[in-house]
C-alpha cells in the first residue's frame, strides 16, 4: 500500500485506542475549564479521521460497528483541558497525515489494523458524547442537556454531505442571541438558519432532540473566542447523524477541515 504501513496504521491504531480508552474511562468525571471546547474538538477531529481514512484506504466504516465501553473509574480528580488538548492535537496530526497520502486499497494484512482504528473512534465519538453530556447535565443553568443530536434511529437513510458547513457570526446588524428577562436565547432567525441546515441533510429531529440542539448551539455561540466564528457541522458516520461545532477565524472559513481550532 503506497506510502503506507501496516507498522504505521498498527501504531496509529494502539495510539487511537489508548486515548478513547482513556476518555471512556472517565467518560463522567470533571473536566477542567475549557474542557468542553477540547471535547467538542476531539469529537469533530474523530469524525474528520474516521472519514479521511475511508477515503484513503477504501475501507468504509461498518454503521453497525459494536462499541464495547471501558469499565468507568472512579473519579479521582479532573480531566485537565490541557490533556484533552494534546489529544486533539494527536488527532489533528493524524489526520493531516492521512489526508496527504496516496489513495490505496488496503492487503489483507491491514483489515485488522483499520478495524481498530474505526471500532477505537466510534468508541471515542460515543465517549466524548457522554462527557460533553455529564458536563451540560452539571451546569447550573435552565438548559435541557443532551449530545449533539442523538435519538435518531440508525434506519434513517442518511443523506449527509460532510463538507457542508452552517457559519454563524454575531454581528450588531444580524445577532445570533437576543436576551429576554436577563436570559441569552436564540434568535427566530438564527433557528431558521440551524433549521435550512438540517433540511439540507436530510436531518429531521423530534421536539425534544431539536430543543437540546439550540440549547447546545447557545452554548456554542455564548463560547465563540474573539475575532472567530462559529462553524456548525454534520456527520454521519456509523449509522447515526451528529451536529457538531468548530471554530474558525473571520475571513478564513475557506480554510481546510483539518485547521479547524476545535
Amino acid at each position: 500500500m503506497a506510502g503506507i504501513t501496516i507498522d504505521e496504521l498498527e501504531k496509529a491504531a494502539r495510539n487511537i485506542e489508548r486515548i478513547s480508552t482513556f476518555i471512556g474511562e472517565r467518560r463522567d468525571w470533571k473536566v477542567g475549564d475549557g474542557g468542553e471546547t477540547m471535547a467538542t474538538a476531539i469529537r469533530a477531529r474523530a469524525g474528520a479521521l474516521a472519514e479521511i481514512l475511508a477515503e484513503k484506504i477504501g475501507e468504509d466504516p461498518d454503521p453497525e460497528i459494536q462499541v464495547d465501553l471501558p469499565p468507568k473509574l472512579a473519579p479521582a480528580a479532573e480531566i485537565s483541558a490541557d490533556r484533552l488538548a494534546k489529544f486533539d492535537q494527536f488527532l489533528g496530526q493524524l489526520t493531516g497525515w492521512f489526508a496527504a497520502q496516496e489513495p490505496a486499497k488496503a492487503p489483507g494484512d491491514c483489515r485488522e489494523a483499520i478495524h481498530s482504528i474505526h471500532s477505537s473512534l466510534a468508541l471515542m465519538c460515543r465517549v466524548t458524547d457522554d462527557l460533553l453530556e455529564s458536563m451540560a447535565a452539571d451546569e447550573p443553568m435552565p438548559a435541557i442537556a443532551g449530545r449533539y443530536v442523538d435519538g435518531i434511529g440508525s434506519s434513517q437513510d442518511l443523506k449527509i454531505d460532510p463538507s457542508a458547513r452552517l457559519v454563524l457570526e454575531d454581528t450588531e446588524n444580524k445577532p445570533l442571541l437576543q436576551t429576554f428577562k436577563g436570559i441569552s436565547e436564540l434568535t427566530d432567525e438564527t433557528k431558521d438558519l440551524l433549521g435550512d441546515f438540517l433540511a439540507s441533510q436530510s436531518i429531521e429531529l423530534e421536539p425534544d432532540d431539536l430543543r437540546r440542539l439550540h440549547d447546545r448551539l447557545l452554548k456554542w455561540i455564548e463560547g465563540v473566542p474573539l475575532n472567530q466564528v462559529l462553524v456548525v457541522k454534520a456527520s454521519g458516520l456509523y449509522g447515526k447523524p451528529s451536529i457538531f461545532s468548530s471554530y474558525q477565524p473571520k475571513g478564513n472559513i475557506d480554510a481546510a477541515d483539518e485547521e479547524d481550532s476545535t
